[in-house]
């Protein structure tokens, strides 16, 4: 098995999910950073995590496996520059201010 199907299989589906939430546990859904890796090449985090979720070799594959993750659970995706500044953010839940119309 590949590293992105190690990762994959990582995430519980939806149903389980839903699931877990009716049993009592507690589920949490964290914002999926896009950032730079320190030692070069992307990486996606989670919002608090001190480790990477996955690290790749450019900005596009990170984000594209992010949107994926952050779909999945329903959270947001911050997509960060070089420098670290925040270049793009998209919100695939819970969205505090959605779109008109």
């Amino acid at each position: 098995m590949g590293l992105i199907t190690l990762i994959l299989n990582r995430w519980i589906s939806k149903k389980k999910l839903k699931a877990r939430r009716e049993k009592g546990f507690k589920v949490t859904i964290k914002n999926q950073h896009v950032t730079p890796h320190p030692s070069g090449g992307w990486q996606i985090k989670g919002a608090g995590n001190s480790r990477a979720t996955l690290k790749t070799a450019t900005q596009l594959e990170a984000v594209n496996r992010a949107t994926q993750i952050a779909q999945n659970q329903k959270s947001e995706l911050i997509i960060h520059r070089k420098n670290g500044q925040i270049r793009e953010k998209n919100s695939y839940g819970n969205d505090k201010f959605p779109p008109r119309g």
